[in-house]
Parts: structure tokens; C-alpha cells; sequence
């Protein structure tokens, strides 16, 4: 997202990229610049944040509002950080069942895998619905918030096996691979019969949600 609004904004702006995560931040120092406006990496959770008030035209959050432990605290310190009439753009995933990968993953593990398993990959998708994300930013003190709520097709070129095999990138995986070797053979199964259920031309494809809001300070 950061050297996405770099290139945007031009050699005339300024980026600042938070994470708390320093690994995350040295993976992203180590790229070649992006081109455009400078991008500052720096170490912040999201509240509070370590920026000044009033510093921004825009804050931008791409899937990580439902991650933080803070979230109202979280949606206040993007509005600090603001100038008057600035905005933010926040995205996060929608249900679950509205991301069918996803929704396919939860169902094989359901009924496989140790509660723990299955509750860790509903996390991405732990926001109850659009609504509540736009009256959690109202009550942050945004105006004329909008909400929006796009659906894009994830398409696995490699049908059931590529299916499969990109649950390896998801944080359950390393769970999954310490479970005895009989619990692992049937959680695959059973994934693979929910991929099966997506099928299209040899490829498995599967609608992505997300609500999207554009607030005001």
C-alpha cells in the first residue's frame, strides 16, 4: 500500500509506512524504491500511533484494522493524525462466507483439525459486517463515512491442487503440519473435496469480499 500511494502522490509528497513488526519493516526497506514520493518506515502499533496530529492528508489501511488489539483506539488515531477535512480509506475482509477460499479452508478444518486450528483462520474475517465498521468509524468521530463492498474472483489456475497447496501461506498451516500424520491426510481430504465444489473449467475460483470505507475528519 505505501509504495502504491508513492507513485501516486508523486516526488512532491511524503509516505510514512507503520508496522509494529520490524522484520516487516526491514523486508520492506531491503526493496528497490518505488519511484515517486519518499517513503519513511517506522516501527508504531496502531495506537498509539507515533506520528503528530494533524500530519496527514490521508491514512490509508488495507486489511489490518481487524487485526488490532485496539480497534477503536486504533480508528481514533488515524483520525488524529489527520489534517481537517483529510481522509482515510480502510479495507477490511467481509464474513467469512462471503470469501469462498477462505470459507472452503474453515470447512475442511472444521471437520478435522482441534477447535484452535479452525478459530486462528476465521481471524481475517473477525469484523461482523460493513455496517459495524462504518458505525465504529462514526464513532471514532469520522463524517460522511461511506461504505462500500467489493467482490473480486480469486482464480487458482491449478484447480483443486494449487487450491491446496496456497493454504501453505496462510499462519494455520504450521499448525496443521505439527497434527499427527492421519489428522493431516484428513484435513487435505476434506479440503480438497470442498475445492472440488469450486471448480470451473479446471480452475477453482472463489468470490473475495471486502468492505471498504472512505471517512472524513
Amino acid at each position: 500500500m505505501a509504495r502504491l500511494a508513492a507513485v501516486r502522490l508523486g516526488t512532491e509528497g511524503r509516505v510514512v509506512a507503520t508496522d509494529i513488526a520490524q522484520p516487516m519493516l526491514d523486508i520492506a526497506r531491503a526493496k528497490a524504491p518505488p519511484g515517486g514520493a519518499p517513503i519513511e518506515y517506522l516501527n508504531s502499533p496502531a495506537a498509539p500511533l507515533a506520528a503528530a496530529t494533524g500530519a496527514f492528508d490521508a491514512v490509508l489501511c488495507q486489511q489490518g484494522l481487524q487485526f488490532f488489539p485496539d480497534r477503536p483506539a486504533a480508528l481514533r488515531e488515524m483520525r488524529r493524525v489527520l489534517k481537517p477535512g483529510g481522509r482515510a480509506a480502510i479495507a477490511v475482509w467481509a464474513e467469512l462466507e462471503r470469501n469462498q477460499i477462505f470459507a472452503a479452508f474453515h470447512a475442511a478444518l472444521r471437520s478435522t483439525a482441534p477447535n484452535a486450528l479452525v478459530e486462528l483462520i476465521t481471524a481475517p474475517f473477525s469484523w461482523p459486517s460493513g455496517v459495524a465498521l462504518k458505525s465504529a468509524a462514526e464513532d471514532a468521530g469520522f463524517r460522511d463515512v461511506r461504505l462500500s463492498t467489493p467482490s473480486l474472483p480469486m482464480v487458482l489456475e491449478g484447480g483443486v491442487e494449487q487450491a491446496v497447496q496456497s493454504f501453505a501461506a496462510t499462519p494455520v498451516s504450521p499448525g496443521v503440519a505439527e497434527l499427527a500424520q492421519d489428522v493431516q491426510h484428513a484435513v487435505f481430504a476434506r479440503m480438497r473435496d470442498e475445492m472440488a465444489r469450486l471448480l470451473t473449467d479446471s480452475k477453482v475460483v472463489g468470490a473475495m469480499t471486502s468492505n471498504i470505507i472512505v471517512a472524513y475528519c
